[in-house]
């Protein structure tokens, strides 16, 4: 009795049709499972050979069987390509969305400038502290008078309207060493030299 390696070897040199009922080779594949399994593989690639070439019929040279190979072939291709130009466009969809929800979401940013009466840009900013720190931004502009918010909407008018009922309420006081804006003066300055 021959072994599986001996019996893979003399498969693969030799077509199926010509080994023949009782010799060592088919003794060994009709007991062993897996050389069998080997066998009906063979036996079914051969079948589908014998399939493809009986299309071509009795006059089929090996350029037509070539012809059909490379067409069924070049079909193959052209599928994968549809699908892989697919998958590229929605890949590209979804960038532009993305490309598009960051510039609308630049665009919800607001910005509001205010002028204070008595806090100073610090207060308002200790003001604002607890609760929209991280989401809105706070600068001075001016001699410290003006401040200006800027972040989303819906925060910047929280925050601007937290600052102006402070700096409204009697409570602000101006801190020494800064002056208030000049009010108007009630009474009018004389003139030097001038005629009415």
């Amino acid at each position: 009795m021959i072994t599986c390696n001996e019996c893979l070897k003399a498969l693969s040199t030799s077509r199926l049709s010509e080994i023949r009922s009782g010799s060592p080779v088919a003794t060994h594949y009709s007991t062993c499972d897996a050389c069998r399994r080997v066998v009906q593989d063979l036996q079914y690639a051969e079948s589908g050979l014998a399939m493809v070439l009986d299309q071509f019929g009795p006059r089929a040279t090996p350029q037509s069987v070539a012809r059909h190979a490379a067409d069924s072939m070049l079909r193959r291709r052209r599928r994968i390509a549809r699908v892989a130009r697919g998958a590229l466009a929605i890949i590209a969809v979804g960038v532009l969305a993305a490309g598009l929800e960051a510039i609308v979401g630049d665009d919800r940013t607001v910005s509001h400038t205010m002028a204070l009466n008595c806090l100073s840009s610090e207060r308002a900013l200790e003001i604002i502290q607890p609760f929209a720190a991280a989401r809105v931004s706070i600068s001075s502009t001016g001699q410290g008078r003006t401040v200006r918010l800027q972040g989303e909407e819906a925060d910047v008018v929280e925050a601007a309207a937290r600052i102006a009922v402070a700096d409204r309420s009697g409570s602000c006081a101006v801190p020494p060493g800064q002056d208030k804006e000049p009010e108007a003066s009630a009474t009018p300055q004389a003139d030097k030299g001038g005629t009415d």
